[in-house]
């Protein structure tokens, strides 16, 4: 059974119902329920009815079910409920159950980031000879938004909720559990800056997604200094650890003993800038992955060949081949 599943089990300091209603002939429902009477077991707080809706029809309409393999789950006054024959979404409901109420993952707009609503278009470049996913070299641009789709969809069925915060002029709100800045294509301002730094102060979290383009305006450098973090400019390059041929498309087989890497496998990052952790007051840094001690840094991506004799290696204890900051 997943570490996961186990530990929302067995970390349960209240009651929680769980009642499972799905068709016994239907065999997806049927695994579903056999495993989660199983996972009863595990605590003697986790109530589980497994309910044949159509020997007990009564039961899901007083309920308010109308579809097979919904999982109804009570904590307290909080009800969640879950369509779905996977145990771990159905898990992740008994968690949201317990939390008593809904952690807030904000997305910073006002620099031209990718959009959350956007849940089907993707940015596409075409050229005379080749087409790419990165503008360099391209002529033209057949859709003009890029979206976060997947990872909102991704949040939602972890029970989180994710809402879009201006960032000019304002302050990030107290319920943001993290705070998202994924794209930005604008240069911050001193003042945007500064709403991010009083943000990290105040003990929030920053994921911080930059394309090796973006130029990364002194101020906005300093906060993240201030937490530990310097990005660098250019484009990573792995010769021994990359995908197919693309050696500016790095590969990470290997991640840090974490609890936010804890289950990851291969891992793809194309288009990836140095990353270095350095000293600050109050604060550490963890290395989750690096490049191979073969990376090297390019100032253009679009010059590789006239670059690679000179370029500066990166030092493999400090280099991380990623697009974002965690």
């Amino acid at each position: 059974m997943h570490p996961e599943r186990l530990a929302i089990v067995q970390g349960l300091a209240q009651p929680v119902q769980l009642t499972f209603f799905y068709q016994k002939q239907d065999p997806a429902g049927r695994d579903t329920a056999t495993k989660l009477r199983l996972l009863s077991r595990l605590s003697p707080l986790l109530e589980i009815d497994a309910v044949d809706s159509d020997q007990y029809p009564a039961l899901a309409n007083r309920m308010g079910v109308q579809v097979y393999n919904t999982a109804v789950v009570r904590a307290g006054e909080r009800r969640i409920e879950v369509v779905s024959t996977d145990e771990q979404e159905i898990a992740l409901a008994v968690l949201r159950a317990v939390r008593g109420g809904d952690k807030v993952i904000c997305f910073a707009t006002g620099h031209g980031e990718y959009d959350i609503d956007n849940f089907a278009f993707h940015t596409h470049f075409e050229g005379t000879q080749s087409h790419s996913h990165n503008a360099e070299g391209m002529a033209v641009v057949q859709m003009q938004q890029h979206g976060l789709g997947r990872l909102r969809q991704m949040l939602d069925k972890l029970g989180l909720v994710a809402r879009k915060v201006p960032l000019a002029g304002q302050t990030v709100p107290a319920d943001c559990a993290a705070l998202v800045e994924a794209n930005p294509r604008t240069r911050y301002t001193r003042a945007d800056a500064e709403i991010v730094r009083a943000y990290l102060e105040r003990g929030g979290g920053l994921l911080l997604l930059v394309e090796p383009d973006y130029p990364v305006d002194d101020s906005l450098a300093a906060v993240l200094a201030a937490a530990g973090v310097r990005i660098g400019d250019g484009v990573a390059v792995d010769p021994a650890e990359h995908y197919f041929t693309d050696e500016q498309m790095i590969a990470v087989t290997r991640y840090a003993r974490h609890p936010i890497t804890s289950g990851l496998a291969l891992s793809i990052y194309p288009g990836a800038r140095p990353v270095d952790a350095v000293p600050a007051s109050g604060t550490g840094a963890t290395v989750l992955f690096s490049t191979s001690a073969h990376a090297y840094r390019l100032s253009d991506r679009l010059a590789a060949k006239e670059e690679e004799a000179a370029a500066p290696r990166l030092e493999k204890r400090r280099a991380k081949a990623g697009m974002g900051l965690l």
